[in-house]
């Protein structure tokens, strides 16, 4: 089984994005922040790899890259997908980076987010500097 974490500081977004990927037969991490989602991928509780990080673009201290950034020195080979309310030109403005290829705007359905996280997950590692 497939180990996500979900980040979004929208509790509404986070409980549905967690049932969708449940529903779907994968194991998921929840968190409400950066700081959660940190002691989360460091707590000794969670057994075995996360594959994947679904991270909101903006939220209250820390923002998805910076939390990409902090992920990268502790889990090497997490893929990561942004989501975010703000379409992608709008998070370039704000002088985040993230490629298209690697976001998904909300509002999306669950038949949408479920392939965005199928494609990131059966991608060979070309991206994300592997």
């Amino acid at each position: 089984m497939q180990t996500i974490l979900v980040v979004d500081d929208e509790e509404l977004v986070l409980s549905l994005v967690c049932t969708v990927l449940e529903n779907a037969g994968y194991d998921v991490l929840r968190a409400a922040s950066g700081a959660q989602a940190l002691a989360l991928a460091l707590c000794q509780g969670h057994q075995g790899p996360i594959h994947l990080a679904l991270l909101d673009v903006m939220m209250p201290g820390m923002s998805g890259p910076e939390l990409r950034e902090c992920l990268r020195e502790m889990l090497p080979s997490v893929r990561i997908l942004y989501m975010s309310g703000y379409t992608h030109s709008q998070i370039g403005e704000h002088g985040i980076k993230a490629d298209p290829a690697d976001f998904i705007g909300k509002p999306f359905s669950p038949a949408t987010l479920l392939r965005h996280i199928q494609e990131e997950l059966s991608e060979p590692r070309r991206r994300h500097g592997h």
